[in-house]
């Protein structure tokens, strides 16, 4: 009997350990159940982000390179073929000063553009994956999916704050044209609301952009309020 009961407290003294171990589940959802609604958006909108910059930065490389090497072949055109065309054309060779200045206003704008695609082709993508290495390595499913939450609300405001400057900034394009417009007619001694009017107008669209962004919210705000509804309807279908 002695033995019996000594074998018994062994054997409790071992589980203890393996019994402070466990998680106690006060929840009745195991973490492997939680559907990581945060991570799964984020992890998501990552990729399709960068898919996406991928995607414009091949197109803008594209027609830069293409539209420089067309200035750059009209160029060579125009000053090595510019006359015969013009006599099949008009019957008489071009005029010097016009053949010069075709040739070299096409050779400086395609050089310009080239090097405009050069520079957008070295400009690297975000890599969020990298720049979020901390979240997409965790393991902790809880900790992943909390710092998940994180980084959708930090874009979200940053995508806000994006809205807000381009509010202000589409109010600011007609005065600074307007300002401008008249500082030259001041320093011209013309009046200085010559034209004023016409040139503030002219630039009244951006009002009308900067109104729109304003109450338009951005695809990172419309992303975190996605999390924000799937969260509550999860939740509410627990009865929690």
């Amino acid at each position: 009997m002695r033995n019996m009961i000594a074998s018994l407290l062994t054997l409790c003294a071992l589980c203890l350990p393996l019994a402070a171990q466990t998680p106690i589940e006060t929840t009745g959802e195991s973490v492997a159940e939680k559907p990581q609604i945060a991570y799964r958006l984020f992890s998501n909108w990552a990729d399709n982000y960068m898919a996406d910059q991928t995607r414009g930065k091949q197109a803008a490389e594209g027609i830069m390179f293409g539209l420089g090497a067309l200035c750059i072949a009209g160029s060579a055109t125009t000053w090595f073929a510019g006359d015969a065309i013009s006599i099949n054309s008009y019957g008489s060779p071009m005029n010097p000063d016009t053949k010069g200045g075709v040739t070299l206003g096409l050779g400086i704008a395609g050089g310009v553009i080239l090097l405009s695609g050069a520079i957008v082709a070295a400009v690297p993508i975000k890599d969020y994956r990298a720049i979020y290495a901390d979240v997409f390595n965790e393991k902790d499913p809880e900790v992943r999916e909390a710092m998940a939450v994180s980084a959708l609300r930090y874009q979200a405001d940053r995508g806000k704050e994006g809205r807000m400057r381009a509010f202000f900034m589409g109010f600011a394009v007609p005065l600074i044209a307007g300002g401008i417009t008249a500082g030259v007619n001041a320093a011209s001694g013309e009046r200085w609301d010559k034209n004023l009017w016409n040139t503030m107008s002219g630039s009244s669209w951006c009002i009308a952009g900067s109104i729109f962004s304003l109450f338009q919210k951005s695809p990172e705000e419309q992303l975190y309020d996605r999390y924000l509804t799937a969260r509550k309807a999860y939740y509410d279908e627990l009865g929690r």
